[in-house]
């Protein structure tokens, strides 16, 4: 299993599964975003500007008061042909969208590399 995030853009091996993804969500200030009472939308896109519904993945996802949002990456969307997709994080509160918090490329890679951030 391997995965990397640099900066915003997550890269992930073909076929890898099994992996959480953690996001903390933090203020403009720094602090952190109480994130009580909003769910979090993470969708996986080939175009940044596609419909939603040609999303290759697209799922709710529960938030908590310590400003982390987990994002489990599953064989369903490790499965996808290796490309850079589009992703993004969407917040809602009561089923309205808020603001879009998080974006970036998620990338499909054929190849292994070390886990890690930078």
């Amino acid at each position: 299993m391997a995965i990397k995030v640099i900066g915003k853009d997550i890269y992930v091996d073909q076929y890898d599964c099994g992996v959480d993804v953690k996001f903390n969500v933090k203020n403009t200030d720094g602090t952190p975003y109480d994130l009580t009472g909003y769910e979090a939308q993470f969708i996986v896109k080939l175009k940044k500007d596609d419909d939603d519904s040609q999303a290759v993945e697209n799922i709710i996802l529960s938030t908590n008061v310590d400003n982390v949002i987990t994002v489990p990456i599953d064989k369903y969307l490790s499965d996808n042909p290796v490309a850079a997709y589009y992703y993004a994080i969407r917040l809602f509160k009561g089923g309205v969208f808020v603001n879009t918090i998080i974006q970036g490329k998620f990338n499909i890679v054929n190849n292994t590399f070390e886990s890690g951030v930078e």
